[in-house]
């Protein structure tokens, strides 16, 4: 069993932590809390919750999907200020 975390999560469902969150807490997805800390506690996601979440079969894969992917970077194009 493979755990995910919240952020990787929601990129791959594209919606914010804060949705991710809410569905933990109503049940909606299923998580395992692996730490209680002093300010609030830790979550992970099981791969099989989001297979069953997506109606994937076991052999569909998902860790090509799930891995967060890179956030574009604006770059100043020097004159303009126009990003590339």
């Amino acid at each position: 069993m493979r755990l995910i975390d919240i952020q990787s999560t929601a990129d791959f469902f594209g919606v914010s932590r804060a949705t991710i969150s809410r569905m933990i807490e109503a049940g909606t997805l299923p998580a395992v809390k692996i730490r209680a800390g002093r300010r609030k506690a830790i979550f992970r996601i099981p791969d099989h919750a989001v297979r069953k979440f997506l109606n994937l079969k076991p052999s569909e894969p998902l860790e090509s999907a799930i891995i967060a992917k890179p956030k574009k970077r604006t770059v100043p194009d020097g004159e303009n200020g126009e990003t590339i």
